[in-house]
């Protein structure tokens, strides 16, 4: 399942599709689990159950040597004129506080 879950994102990165966020990452393989469970003979043990959890979505990165995939797609909505309006702030609060610089 993860070897397909890899491939699929490897298309998604080549395509350059925007949803290869965290969340899209782990609903895409909870439905490659459940069709490959589907798939499984009848005569067979059924197969155990599949949770996408965060802890599993922080492993496959590990395993597959992710770096770049993003846990939620929220960035496009940051504030960022905001944020660097406040670096000046920011700056003379650390200046105020006597730490180094």
């Amino acid at each position: 399942m993860e070897k397909i879950l890899n491939r699929w994102i490897s298309e998604q990165v080549d395509q350059r599709k925007s949803n290869v966020d965290g969340v899209a990452i782990r609903e895409k393989a909870r439905s490659i689990y459940d069709h490959l469970a589907e798939k499984e003979p009848s005569g067979s043990s059924p197969a155990p159950g599949f949770i996408a959890s965060h802890g599993w979505f922080h492993r496959f990165k590990q395993r597959f040597s992710l770096h770049n995939i993003a846990r939620t797609g929220e960035s496009g909505s940051a504030d960022k004129e905001g944020a660097q309006a406040y670096l000046s702030t920011f700056k003379s609060l650390i200046e105020d506080s006597g730490l180094p610089t």
